[in-house]
């Protein structure tokens, strides 16, 4: 019952916010259609420049853990041994197919047990690496060696991620001043059709009608 009244409150919230944004689209629409100038000099006053330089800078970050790691390799290898064990336990002794398909009935059973073989699969073959890398790590951490020094390599991408969402791009509203007019006509006949559709929706079978439409 919580459940339904959740789903129920999320989906007319929803439905509430594709009104209004629609509506505002409208607005938008018309008052480029009939005042473009006005509209887009209020664009030139919003539009602000942020770096993103900050948040890229964390991606070309080192964070070195060997240390912790092989001055408790017994703890952290058994952990991940006990893990892994625990995961291949449940897979093998515990996992029921046929009662997962069963779940999903009104799916497609063919791709839905393809979904869940290569699931399977993937998980297994992850918890017998976890469990080897365990028993190095428990009996004789030397031999993950030349694994490690394989595995760390560092690749720089942070400056090519940050030049590519720092640059700006000036093409959309070029197009938009060119094409004014059959823009504004474009916007106003979409968020006419999706405030027609939404309103039908919404006032002839009540706020609640997305909920039922989800059942």
């Amino acid at each position: 019952m919580q459940i339904h009244l959740l789903n129920e409150i999320l989906l007319e919230t929803l439905l509430a916010l594709l009104l209004g944004g629609a509506a505002l689209s409208l607005i938008v629409g018309v008052w480029l259609y009939f005042h473009p100038e006005r509209l887009f000099s209020l664009g030139q006053r919003l539009n602000q420049w942020f770096s993103t330089q900050s948040l890229t800078r964390a991606m070309d970050a080192t964070f070195h853990i060997e240390r912790p790691v092989y001055r408790r390799h017994r703890w952290i290898g058994a952990l991940l041994a006990v893990s892994a064990l625990y995961i291949l336990y449940q897979l093998s002794f515990r996992y029921d197919k046929s009662a997962t398909l069963r779940m999903l009935e009104n799916h497609n059973l063919q791709l839905a047990g393809w979904l869940l073989d290569s699931a399977a699969f993937l998980i297994a073959l992850t918890s017998v690496l976890t469990l080897a890398i365990g028993i190095c790590l428990l009996i004789r951490p030397s031999l993950l060696r030349a694994f490690e020094t394989w595995s760390n390599r560092w690749y720089r991408g942070g400056d090519k991620v940050a030049q590519l969402l720092d640059d700006m791009h000036h093409h959309p509203d070029r197009l938009a001043v060119r094409h004014s007019r059959f823009i504004a006509v474009l916007i106003v006949l979409g968020s006419l059709y999706v405030l027609t559709n939404l309103g039908f929706v919404a006032f002839t079978h009540g706020w609640g009608v997305l909920s039922v439409l989800y059942r």
